[in-house]
């Protein structure tokens, strides 16, 4: 069960968060925010989890602390006591989310970027632009629905790998799944 809620939640936050930035990135092929969004999405694709997870480690759990009371920004380890600790104390999932989320981010948000680029560049898109269509309403109506399908079955494909990467980020949490 804590495997399915793991699993689950980091799902839950790393789709709708890798299509958004890859739509941007699309659409501002080129351009800075383009460029920063590729760099990092590849650096943290290209680091394995259990790298993510120990600098992650370092940096909320070690390295900075609540000023009022001295402790952990996040705890460290997840350190159960009974079946539902998750729910009463979810700040143990913080750190396996955010690792699992930075890990798969990049693959997911490079192939809605390349996707939204060839829609972009395809004749009906330029047509609705040059007959004055609204640039906001081509993208939403027309560019997006279209560029989308790639990235859904990519990210159908990637379950099985969000899985995989789940056991890993258990060890290196502590996380009993």
């Amino acid at each position: 069960r804590n495997t399915l809620v793991l699993a689950g939640v980091a799902f839950v936050v790393v789709m709708p968060l890798a299509l958004f930035l890859g739509i941007i990135a699309g659409i501002n092929e080129g351009k800075v925010i383009d460029r920063i969004i590729s760099i990092g999405g590849l650096g943290f694709t290209a680091t394995p989890e259990f790298v993510v997870g120990v600098a992650l480690i370092l940096i909320f759990a070690i390295w900075l602390r609540n000023p009022a009371t001295g402790n952990p920004l996040l705890p460290a380890v997840a350190v159960f006591t009974s079946a539902d600790a998750i729910f009463k104390n979810p700040s143990m999932l913080v750190l396996p989310v955010l690792t699992l989320t930075l890990v798969e981010l990049g693959y997911v948000a490079r192939m809605t970027r390349a996707s939204m680029v060839e829609v972009m560049n395809s004749p009906y898109i330029r047509t609705a632009i040059i007959k004055g269509m609204p640039y906001a309403r081509v993208v939403v109506r027309h560019a997006i629905r279209n560029a989308l399908m790639a990235p859904i079955t990519v990210i159908m494909l990637h379950v099985n790998w969000l899985v995989g990467g789940v056991v890993v980020t258990e060890v290196i949490f502590g996380f009993p799944g």
